[in-house]
């Protein structure tokens, strides 16, 4: 990273990170972002319980880029579009959520504008491959790739209350990202095409255009839905303009 994207990327970080409670940290470090180095992987259900569009399994190599710790908060969405579309705001900390697909790219318009910079929405298979501990084969998003009571909320569980939890309240997974199972479910760039697994190429594959172009990509299950549907390999989606209580995002950055 050459000094003026530095300089940008640091600005991010103070932006995002300012007025911050404990536990997710107002110091303005690198380290808010993850680098994910990119490689090859199996893209898809390799475990035989997921549907028709989780497969085939297929050869996916993805560049290196980076992906943000935690979901996008509701103080940080505050911060940037001057109000608070989710319906419970408990805690600045907990991740922004009724939210449609238009008005996260605004977010990330307003944001990118104001720092120069180049931040967007992962693809749908960047997102897998992070979810994924970099492209491992594991179900969850969690700390050991399990779906244990003490890593992730859902509808499951009747360890623990069900609710939205502030941001980084479960351990992360071995990239150190939290919540890519549960808490909320996140759009990603691409288009969904159901068929695409079939046809999908080698290099850092996304959807940028489908016959009918209505509906996007979600994944990561929130809160309120079974464990089912909270695995890294199940694939969702919402037409664009569609909001949903358990529907947010997290932002990635090409190296």
């Amino acid at each position: 990273m050459n000094r003026t994207a530095h300089i940008q990327f640091v600005l991010l970080l103070f932006i995002l990170c300012i007025g911050s409670e404990e536990g997710f940290s107002e110091t303005i470090a690198d380290n808010d972002f993850v680098k994910i180095t990119g490689g090859c992987f199996q893209m898809g259900d390799q475990f035989g319980d997921g549907v028709s569009d989780e497969v085939p399994v297929h050869l996916v190599c993805l560049s290196d880029f980076y992906i943000s710790k935690y979901e996008v908060t509701q103080e940080q969405w505050q911060h940037i579009m001057g109000n608070n579309p989710s319906k419970n705001q408990g805690s600045a900390r907990y991740p922004v959520d009724v939210v449609n697909w238009h008005e996260v790219e605004a977010f990330i318009e307003k944001l990118n504008s104001r720092t120069n910079g180049n931040f967007r929405l992962p693809t749908e298979a960047e997102w897998e491959f992070a979810c994924r501990a970099g492209g491992k084969k594991i179900k969850y998003g969690t700390a050991d790739g399990t779906s244990a009571d003490h890593l992730l909320i859902n509808s499951d569980n009747d360890a623990i209350g069900i609710g939205l939890m502030p941001v980084g309240s479960f351990p992360p997974n071995e990239l150190g990202l939290y919540d890519m199972s549960g808490n909320v479910s996140e759009w990603v760039q691409d288009w969904y095409d159901r068929d695409y697994y079939t046809k999908s190429p080698i290099d850092d594959p996304i959807v940028l255009n489908t016959r009918m172009k209505t509906l996007r990509v979600r994944r990561g299950g929130h809160w309120g839905d079974n464990v089912w549907i909270q695995r890294c390999t199940f694939r969702n989606w919402r037409k664009p303009s569609f909001r949903l209580i358990g529907l947010g995002f997290r932002l990635a950055k090409d190296i």
